[in-house]
């Protein structure tokens, strides 16, 4: 699944970013950036205590129905505020605010990213027919864009042919949880229990948005779209790649997960071996990256980017720095119970880059949210690095010398 969306992004991208040229390109990366902020307010970090959730009482179709039930009745509380967020965003952002039709299928993406139910499949490991349709409902929209995207004036409709793929790869996936597991009426309690439980990840999640979706929508409240779409060309390219991590980290989550309560030795083998994974394969990608960067540019998105070079040789540090941290974070910090510790890693480093990035976006544009990314990103890197030391040393202080050996 991951793999495709990939390979639809690296064929869309080249033909949007020259039909579109760089001004409407870039208020295509915002909108497209603005619904990916907003579906985090919806989801909630549920993607991630939902799955652990389910994967630990998969067994028990009561539980997972009181579960399910749970989790779509908070998102139902919600979606107020994804209402008050798209307000927000049409005042204080010029771009959407002079392009409403933009805001408009941002909003229904976000809505529908925001109710995927993807964690209950990731839970139960049975992510294979959800993988499938969304396959085919981003193949059929990448086929529309190519026959109904004409001129810079067309850009809206690629964004609507992708919110509306998004609509399908939610809407399917939810008929067949239904016919999983029993349909069982939210009530209010439930659903603010649940949000109260998810709090954390929420937490955890919305600080992560703070230095990866929302860099765009920062950019484009000091400088012009055409600057917009030099950093989120480049930053899609770099995302895409350090992408490429994501179905390792994923597939070892529900199993750490599973195991880390049941055999905790094998569940800490398992997880030093994925960050051994994890963080080799991105200094490959890294690397590779960084040095192919203008023969990528010129490729994928074409002349008049030229602007884009430094800007996604600056972001392929990315790759390997957060392939290690995600590594960290959700292969151990997140399964021995440590979210505490890792929300407030990534709540200073969000702060960190937005204060950076209003420092120093003004100045230097599209390279001044490269530098602010970066730092954020090596702070998490090294303070959750010796969060798992901390972890690991004190394991061994109250471990017994018979259990040692």
């Amino acid at each position: 699944m991951q793999l495709a969306g990939n390979l639809v992004s690296f064929i869309t991208m080249p033909f949007l970013a020259r039909v579109l040229r760089p001004d409407t390109f870039g208020l295509l990366v915002l909108a497209q950036s603005f619904a990916l902020w907003l579906s985090v307010l919806l989801e909630y970090g549920f993607n991630l205590s939902a799955t652990r959730d389910i994967a630990t009482h998969r067994q028990d179709p009561g539980r997972v129905a009181e579960i399910v039930a749970g989790v779509h009745g908070a998102k139902g509380l919600l979606v107020l505020g994804v209402a008050v967020m798209a307000v927000a965003a049409a005042g204080i952002v010029p771009a959407l605010r002079q392009h409403p039709e933009y805001l408009v299928w941002a909003c229904v993406q976000a809505l529908a990213l925001g109710f995927s139910p993807v964690w209950y499949f990731q839970g139960t490991e049975r992510l294979v027919r959800p993988a499938v349709v969304e396959v085919v409902a981003r193949a059929a929209a990448t086929a529309a864009i190519f026959v109904v995207v004409r001129t810079s004036d067309d850009g809206w409709k690629a964004m609507a042919l992708q919110a509306s793929a998004t609509v399908a790869t939610t809407g399917v996936p939810l008929l067949w949880l239904y016919r999983r597991v029993a349909w069982r009426w939210p009530r209010r309690m439930q659903a603010v229990s649940m949000l109260k439980s998810a709090w954390g990840m929420f937490v955890f999640r919305g600080a992560h948005g703070l230095y990866t979706t929302m860099n765009v929508l920062i950019l484009g409240m000091f400088v012009p779209t055409r600057a917009v779409g030099y950093f989120g060309g480049a930053e899609r390219i770099a995302r895409a790649v350090l992408n490429l991590l994501t179905p390792l980290s994923q597939t070892l989550y529900p199993r750490i997960n599973h195991l880390v309560r049941r055999d905790p030795r094998r569940a800490g083998g398992l997880a030093r071996v994925g960050l051994m994974l994890l963080t080799g394969v991105g200094l490959i990608l890294g690397t590779a990256l960084a040095l192919a960067a203008p023969l990528v540019v010129r490729i994928i998105l074409g002349p008049g980017y030229e602007a884009s070079v430094p800007v996604l040789r600056g972001l392929a540090l990315l790759v390997p720095l957060s392939g290690a941290s995600s590594a960290l974070a959700l292969q151990w910090l997140f399964p021995v119970g440590l979210e505490r510790r890792v929300t407030a890693v990534i709540l200073i480093a969000g702060f960190v880059n937005v204060g950076l990035a209003v420092l120093l976006a003004p100045r230097l544009a599209q390279m001044g949210m490269v530098w602010a990314v970066l730092a954020a990103e090596l702070f998490i890197l090294v303070a959750l690095a010796l969060c798992a030391r901390h972890r690991s040393v004190r394991h061994a202080e109250h471990t017994p010398d018979s259990a040692l050996a």
